[in-house]
This record gives structure tokens, sequence and C-alpha cells, in this order.
């Protein structure tokens, strides 16, 4: 078994430069527009602020061409986490009055938010690390949580000489997600990527 745990050696070379390309890549992929749409569709109070929490925000670029402006507009209290230090350095330079941190799914503790959202995350975990991600994820989610995979679930498969992209079975994942007290909707978004929307079922 391989000592790679997740895909920090993947993004140790990024300069502030090259933050400010990042994921640009893949924009407009299907998910992020889905993504915005389902975030937007959940925020149906207009006397109340949502609590929401993006785990994994990379280059902040959800955060500044979506999730910035419904903090602006008051629609959610938008909270940033990223295990990368200098990710939230460079997003804290860019964007110095919000909440970005310097964390991952098990620093969510016993913090709890309205909705939580991350985006092409899990993947880059190794099996004995994406179960427990899934499931810090729910502990601190009140509401809903959604998660973008890329690649969809279907069946397991871990490449190791990166530590990222790998793929995960269903069926596990189905089952952590229930055994949570989830309920999940799956929406497809693309050739590439697939969106769970979980609603606790007591909501």
């Amino acid at each position: 078994m391989s000592e790679i745990k997740t895909s920090d050696e993947f993004w140790k070379n990024y300069s502030y430069e090259s933050w400010h390309n990042f994921m640009q890549h893949d924009f407009p992929n299907p998910s992020r527009q889905i993504g915005y749409d389902i975030v937007s569709g959940l925020l149906t109070r207009d006397d109340f602020r949502y609590k929401f929490a993006e785990i994994g925000f990379g280059g902040a670029y959800d955060f500044k061409t979506s999730f910035k402006n419904l903090h602006d507009d008051k629609k959610i209290t938008y909270t940033g986490f990223d295990r990368t230090a200098y990710f939230v350095n460079y997003a804290k330079t860019d964007f110095p009055e919000y909440d970005f941190r310097v964390g991952e799914f098990d620093t969510l503790g016993t913090l709890t938010f309205d909705i939580t959202y991350t985006r092409h995350t899990i993947q880059h975990a190794a099996p004995e690390v994406y179960q427990d991600w899934i499931r810090w994820m729910l502990g601190a989610t009140k509401q809903v949580a959604i998660i973008v995979w890329h690649p969809p679930c279907s069946q397991e498969h871990f490449d190791w000489k990166d530590g990222w992209n790998n793929t995960y079975d269903r069926e596990i994942v189905d089952s952590i997600i229930r055994g949570r007290g989830f309920f999940i909707e799956a929406h497809p978004a693309g050739d590439e990527d697939e969106i769970y929307l979980l609603r606790r079922n007591d909501q």
C-alpha cells in the first residue's frame, strides 16, 4: 500500500500567480453552473441567512464567481476551508474581508452549517481517508450537503501515482451517507461529473 494519503504533493508548487489561474481550464464545466443553481435554489427564506461552508475552495473560483455574491447579498454567511495554507493566504490577500480558514473535513469538528459544499475534492483521498471525509462533512451539516464528484462513483479504482482522481464504490458511499441520516438526490453534470444533493431525512 502506498504511503500517499492525499494529493498534497500535487498542489505544492502553486505560486500566487499560478493560483490566480487555478481551475480556470475547466470552466464552463457543467457541474459548476448546476452546483450554483442548486445552492441558489436552496436559499428559499428571505428572512434567514444560511450558514454555508465550502470545504476545499482551492483557487477560490467558485467563491469569486458565485458564493461571494450570495454572501454580499446576505443570503449566506460564507466560510471557506482549505488544507493548503498558502491557498488560504492567497485568498485572504485577494478577499481580505471574508472568512477563509486553514482546515479540511476533520477540522469541522463541532462546527455546524446549514449547507456544506465540496467540489472535486474527495477523489484526492486514499481509501482509508475518504470515508471519514464524508462522515465529517455530514456531521457538520444541519440541512443539506452537496458533493460534486469527479468522476462519478462507480467501481473503486485507486491511482496512487499522484494520489488523486481515485474513484469509489457507489454502494459504499451511499451506505455511509444513508447511515448518517441523509437522503440522496443524484444529478448528472456533464460527461465527467455527478452532483450529490444530500438532505437530512428530518428536513
